[in-house]
Order: C-alpha cells, then structure tokens, then sequence
C-alpha cells in the first residue's frame, strides 16, 4: 500500500491534486491510500509513515518549507516530500 498526503490551505487544490493522484494510482493498478490535511500543524500530528507527501509552500504559519523540516526530523521514514 502507497501512503500519500497531500497538505495545501486551499481545498480546491487539495481535492484536484487529489482526483490526478486518483486516476494515476487506477491506471496503474496501485493499492494506495490519500490523506488530505489543510495546514501543516494537523500533518505533524499525523502518526502516519506517508510514502509520499505533496506539500504546499505557501501557506499559512507554518509554511511548507517549515512543515517539510519539522516533519522530516520527527519522521525518519518519509524522504519523498513533493513541494506544489
């Protein structure tokens, strides 16, 4: 099973990124599971080892770029952050 999170302020662009991801994993017979968090805070909290993690930039405090450090130092097995 792939574990992907996709974390932007903005749900419109969460819910899209979200229907490509979808296509592309049903195309491609994948077994995979999305989790949608709409700040970082609620992503660092997250008890989940993701795969992959498509992360917005520019959002709210904290922003991507500090998201993608805390989350990185508190979660060893993540190493694929994508930045939108």
């Amino acid at each position: 099973m792939i574990r992907l999170a996709i974390c932007d302020d903005e749900k419109q662009d969460c819910l899209l990124l979200k229907k490509y991801v979808q296509e592309y994993m049903v195309k491609n017979d994948l077994n995979y599971d999305i989790h949608i968090f709409y700040n970082g805070k609620d992503l660092l909290q997250s008890d989940i080892d993701f795969d992959l993690i498509f992360l917005d930039i520019l959002m709210e405090k904290p922003n991507g770029i500090e998201v993608a450090k805390a989350f990185l130092e508190q979660n060893k097995k993540t190493k694929n952050i994508l930045y939108i």
